[in-house]
């Protein structure tokens, strides 16, 4: 109440009404990441930790929890009445545990670490809550501010060199298959694909096709959904490009595809 009261444009995560917990610590998104997701999860930890019988007589309460794999399918829709747009927050921290001290130093995670678990969170549909804690002195390590600075700039390279950029809108029954040629032999690097979640997350299957020298597609990657934003790491030299969506709730409408070498 004070947080709306206060600052009513705040979201308010971590189990919080605005924000979901994605389920666990590890810095891990699900395959399928979905923002759509029955009503009842902003409730679930609520439920479980105010249970007088333990955690398994909260579960019987629950018809879905926060850890569960699949929280925003058709099949888990249609059992829940009510829905609420309820996107992740993947958290984790730079080292073993959320505090600072001598046993854990030797515990910072790696920039390419750190920079798997972005492609996961951000690069998967979800928020990323990167724990970085100062130590007695309220300074952050030497150590870590080196493996950030590496992060930022991993982080910089994915589009510092655009191949194609465009921002699409609403397609048509016909755009289901989109083909980009890039008229010269590429090293793609990266794929950006995202959707206008001001009109929802519609995208529920997709594949992206390479095209080879040789005339020929090879499928490079078959995902799920797409969302605020989906980043598909790709290898290989290529002269084009193919996105095929295969099923979406409704007429897709994708914000921005990019790609970049």
């Amino acid at each position: 109440k004070i947080v709306r009261s206060l600052q009513p444009g705040a979201n308010i995560a971590i189990c919080g009404p605005d924000i979901r917990w994605v389920g666990n610590e590890a810095g891990e998104a699900r395959e399928s990441e979905y923002c759509v997701v029955p009503e009842c999860l902003t409730k679930a930890e609520t439920i479980e930790k105010s249970s007088q019988h333990g955690e398994k007589d909260a579960e019987k309460l629950l018809k879905i929890t926060s850890k569960d794999e699949d929280l925003g399918s058709r099949k888990v829709l249609k059992k829940n009445a009510f829905l609420k747009w309820y996107p992740a927050e993947v958290d984790v921290s730079i080292r073993k545990g959320w505090f600072a001290s001598k046993d854990n130093e030797s515990t910072v995670k790696s920039a390419k670490k750190l920079f798997d678990i972005y492609l996961n969170s951000v690069g998967n549909n979800s928020f990323l809550l990167l724990n970085i804690p100062p130590d007695n002195r309220g300074v952050i390590s030497k150590k870590e501010t080196k493996v950030l600075k590496n992060l930022g700039k991993k982080i910089k390279e994915i589009t510092a060199n655009p191949v194609y950029e465009k921002n699409f809108g609403e397609l048509k029954k016909t755009d289901g298959y989109l083909e980009f040629n890039f008229g010269r032999p590429t090293k793609l690097k990266y794929c950006i694909l995202k959707e206008d979640i001001r009109k929802s997350q519609r995208v529920e299957k997709f594949d992206l096709y390479l095209l080879k020298e040789n005339g020929k597609y090879k499928k490079a990657y078959s995902g799920t959904v797409i969302g605020m934003q989906k980043i598909i790491p790709l290898s290989g030299e290529v002269t084009g490009t193919a996105l095929v969506i295969r099923q979406s709730r409704s007429t897709p409408i994708l914000e921005h595809i990019g790609f970049y070498e």
